[in-house]
């Protein structure tokens, strides 16, 4: 994906309009799963990142500047658990997203994806990850997490 392609997700991320076949996203709580507190750590290669995430034509906004990581998955009400992006209404149940599925995380520049032993894996370029093992993406990747598309774009 090129510069202009994320100037435009700049631009339109939070006026993407919806009509009646999309899903209203819900308002979450953004807290931290399987990642350690960002506030003590003092590796400055993990802030000022900003990841785009391209879901069933709405775009997802994540900022890392104050967290090291992020987990997406869907949530369980009845177990008490929020992902950091909750794709359950992108219909993460039916497209057998695990509550747990993914973690993004960044490194230096880099911006990596980790299988947190997903039951039906996650998927880039055709190629399942090997769970709880670190891989690179480039903006403009395209995972799969179960059967559902994810686009990311970064910078």
């Amino acid at each position: 994906m090129n510069n202009s392609a994320i100037a435009v997700a700049k631009k339109t991320f939070n006026t993407v309009p919806l009509d009646a076949t999309d899903t209203v996203v819900l308002h979450r709580q953004r807290t931290l799963r399987r990642c350690e507190d960002a506030s003590r750590t003092t590796d400055p290669s993990i802030c000022g990142m900003t990841i785009w995430v391209f879901i069933r034509g709405l775009v997802e906004t994540i900022d890392l500047s104050n967290k090291p990581c992020v987990v997406l998955g869907r949530s369980d009400m009845y177990a008490g658990f929020q992902p950091d992006l909750d794709l359950t209404p992108y219909g993460g149940r039916t497209r057998g997203v695990s509550r747990a599925h993914v973690r993004l995380h960044r490194q230096g520049e880099h911006l990596y994806a980790t299988d947190l032993s997903s039951d039906n894996g996650t998927f880039i370029g055709g190629r399942r990850l090997v769970p709880d093992v670190p891989y690179m993406l480039r903006s403009g990747d395209e995972m799969k997490l179960g059967s559902l598309n994810v686009r990311v774009l970064f910078g």
